[in-house]
């Protein structure tokens, strides 16, 4: 077999091919993660869009709920977490 570049070592031509892979994986890589990153903001702003929604239809029924559930881990002024 022939190579285009005869005047190349093969353990220099071996070596070139191993930088091409390793480029080849890393920037396949790169992409991955941003990818994933991509994916991973969407679905926490997914999630976090579906709790609201939850939280919105749970206090519609009840307008005093978004104040009680605000205030009941509080104590009021002089009362101790027991007393509440």
């Amino acid at each position: 077999m022939t190579s285009s570049t005869p005047d190349v070592h093969p353990d220099e031509r071996a070596e070139q091919r191993r930088a091409a892979a390793r480029a080849y994986y890393a920037a396949h890589k790169a992409a991955a993660n941003a990818r994933s990153a991509a994916n991973y903001r969407k679905n926490k702003a997914a999630i976090i869009a579906k709790q609201k929604a939850y939280q919105r239809q749970r206090y519609a029924s009840d307008p005093v709920a978004s104040t009680r559930a605000r205030t009941s881990a509080r104590p009021t002024c002089g009362a101790t977490a027991k007393d509440n």
